[in-house]
């Protein structure tokens, strides 16, 4: 959680970890006390229609009977994916904000809960009576990034001083150059969940050129993927 939920408060919604969703965050402010589910639903509704549509519905926890065949449609990828509703608890900070990035990434949110739920559809038999004990590796990645991750496209349009400022990096950490001829794409870990859903055509990546990339010191980092001249071209690392 972002802060502990005591009460409603303007204090709550003014919380900087709100600064990307703000437009959306905004919309709450004339509220005096936790909006129910089906008016977060209602002051969301036209970024939650952007197609393809989604709706928020109240979580209500559920008791199976023991063995009992999983019920399917009450999984959250599948619930979302197949009959999009989005299972929200109230007064939790949590799935607040899960709604209000679904309302500033729509279409994001709508691919991430793709991915997950054609990995639960093969991993969750018909006659299943309950869900795997542990993720696996591409769940997990999905996971932190759904979370917490930020991805980063060195388009040309992205200014390098601006990225290097929110991560205190330096000029002598990266820089952004231009190739001389075109640079190809090697996957170094194939088992990385980010070639996974490309299977056997990972290897169809090293046909893909690249003119302009941005350098970064790899100290630090792991490489999944670097260019045919060894430097790096897709990197990943924690952040405190």
């Amino acid at each position: 959680m972002l802060l502990p939920v005591e009460a409603w408060s303007q204090t709550l919604l003014a919380h900087p970890a709100l600064d990307a969703v703000r437009p959306y965050a905004d919309r709450l402010a004339p509220l005096d006390a936790w909006p129910s589910v089906e008016v977060l639903d209602s002051l969301l509704s036209d970024r939650l229609a952007i197609e393809p549509a989604v709706s928020l519905e109240r979580q209500h926890g559920k008791r199976k009977r023991r063995r009992a065949p999983l019920d399917r449609s009450a999984i959250y990828a599948v619930r979302i994916h197949e009959h999009r509703r989005v299972p929200t608890r109230e007064r939790s900070l949590h799935d607040l904000t899960n709604a209000l990035v679904w309302a500033a990434f729509p279409r994001s949110k709508r691919a991430l809960t793709a991915r997950q739920h054609a990995i639960t559809i093969a991993r969750v038999p018909p006659e299943a009576t309950s869900l795997p004990n542990a993720r696996t590796r591409e769940e997990d990645a999905l996971a932190m990034l759904d979370e917490g991750g930020i991805v980063i496209a060195a388009a040309p349009d992205v200014e390098p001083d601006v990225v290097g400022s929110i991560f205190g990096w330096t000029p002598a950490q990266f820089t952004v150059r231009r190739h001389v001829r075109d640079a190809s794409l090697t996957a170094t870990d194939i088992r990385h969940p980010v070639f996974r859903p490309f299977g056997a055509l990972s290897a169809n990546l090293g046909a893909v050129r690249f003119r302009e990339m941005w350098d970064v010191a790899p100290a630090g980092w792991s490489v999944p993927a670097r260019f045919d001249d060894g430097t790096p071209a897709l990197l990943e690392r924690a952040v405190a």
